[in-house]
């Protein structure tokens, strides 16, 4: 989990992603 670190913008957009899909990551 390298990508974390690597790319922290990447996290960002699966947030959003799965914020607009369901929002079940909505912490």
């Amino acid at each position: 989990m390298a990508l974390s670190r690597n790319a922290p913008w990447f996290w960002v957009l699966i947030r959003a992603a799965t914020a607009h899909r369901g929002g079940l990551l909505r912490l």
